[in-house]
């Protein structure tokens, strides 16, 4: 068995974390994995003896028209690279990879099982009825069928698919994010980081859209003795840092990027909060 995983990139979020759990794992079993990527940035150690391959290396911040526009291309030249590897099963994680895992079943006359995870709730993600979200629904309704298996990481996401875009139940299944409770029970939490003057609550996840992490930095300004810890990169950034300065929540936002242990800040803070796409 031969299988390789797609996903965008290995920067940090929770279904790259989930690739670094597989990685390993699947190499102890004598799988022979191939980790394909689409943007350089690794955040994640990355066993040495597992191969890496890049389609491309696109910019986080790629305009929609172009995403589109390259979606054959790059599916072709997976399929290429899939075929070259002998690959069995070909996984992909997360909405574009998905699109070329799918497509890339027309460019390969011997093609391998193809399995995609979606790991968010798409019609609320794609629910604005702009151009962008009409067709990302499309995309999902007329590729993921093609799938021959689709993991979800909740039931929720599950329901949405069959729900809201008329697929098969009997091709979905769902598998929670692993979590390594042991390596979480011996992390030590980080000692005097908080201002016990403070009720310090904190999130985690990638800075986009979806995490909807406008919705807290807005929410604390009816909170005047809390703090709010962002643990997480992304595209939002630049956005989220002008918009506490606006609402002049600069002493009470902390950015504090990706950390491989959030655990060590999860002990010791008051609340975890979690934002969500309405």
């Amino acid at each position: 068995m031969t299988i390789s995983i797609l996903i965008y990139s290995m920067a940090g979020g929770g279904a790259e974390r989930v690739v670094s759990y597989l990685l390993p794992y699947l190499a102890k079993q004598g799988v022979n994995v191939h980790l394909v990527l689409m943007n350089k940035t690794v955040s994640y150690d990355i066993p040495k003896n597992i191969p890496i391959h890049y389609l491309e290396n696109s910019k986080g911040n790629e305009n929609g028209i172009l995403k589109l526009i390259k979606l054959p291309f790059l599916a072709f030249k997976y399929a290429r690279l899939i075929k070259k590897l002998e690959v069995t099963h070909s996984f992909s994680l997360l909405t574009r990879p998905n699109y070329i895992n799918t497509i890339s079943r027309l460019f390969n006359s011997l093609p391998s099982k193809i399995i995609i995870s979606e790991r968010s709730f798409p019609s609320l993600q794609y629910g604005y009825g702009n151009s962008q979200s009409k067709i990302n629904n499309w995309l999902i309704y007329k590729l993921y069928p093609k799938a021959d298996f689709i993991l979800c990481n909740s039931q929720g996401n599950a329901d949405d698919l069959i729900t809201n875009y008329s697929i098969d139940s009997k091709i979905i299944d769902v598998i929670y994010n692993p979590v390594d409770i042991e390596s979480i029970t011996k992390k030590q939490a980080v000692v005097s980081f908080f201002d016990p003057n403070y009720f310090n609550m904190i999130t985690i996840g990638r800075l986009d859209a979806g995490k909807n992490h406008e919705l807290l930095i807005r929410a604390l300004q009816n909170i005047p003795q809390a703090r709010l810890y962002l643990l997480g990169a992304g595209v939002l950034l630049e956005h989220l840092t002008e918009l506490t300065k606006q609402l002049n929540l600069q002493d009470r936002v902390i950015f504090l990027g990706f950390d491989h242990n959030p655990y060590q800040y999860l002990k010791a803070a008051d609340l975890f909060v979690f934002g969500f796409q309405p």
